[in-house]
């Protein structure tokens, strides 16, 4: 599915009701969650969004956590969003224990002040349908 994305740098998005329609987002790329360019990527980004089910928050804590750290260390000050797009309630808020957890003591403070976790919950996800 990675090299799917990257190869397209695209992909469609079904909007279902009274009239269906087709937007493709575009300029897009992935990155497996744990890999060393998801930490560079953490480390540089101004927005990380996850959407990969509400069991799968605490799994890739840990590479977020690692990027937090390389983003302290790499003197990195400008404000980071980050938001976890999953069809729960207070994900970011999960997301954000999960990380402070695995973060080493001497870079939660950093976090506290430098990094927005902002919760989001995805309502409801409907199956591709045609309008009629």
């Amino acid at each position: 599915l990675l090299d799917a994305l990257n190869s397209r740098k695209s992909y469609s998005v079904r909007i279902v009701g009274d009239n269906t329609q087709v937007e493709a987002v575009s300029n897009v790329s992935a990155v497996h969650s744990g890999s060393q360019d998801a930490i560079a990527l953490i480390a540089a980004a101004d927005l990380v969004t996850t959407a990969v089910g509400p069991q799968i928050l605490e799994k890739i804590a840990g590479t977020i956590a690692q990027g937090l750290v390389k983003r302290h260390e790499d003197g990195n000050t400008r404000p980071l969003n980050i938001i976890a797009c999953e069809n729960m309630v207070r994900g970011t808020s999960q997301l954000k224990q999960h990380v402070l957890k695995l973060l080493p003591e001497a870079h939660q403070e950093w976090v506290v002040e430098h990094v927005g976790f902002v919760d989001s919950a995805v309502d409801r996800i409907v199956p591709p349908s045609e309008a009629g």
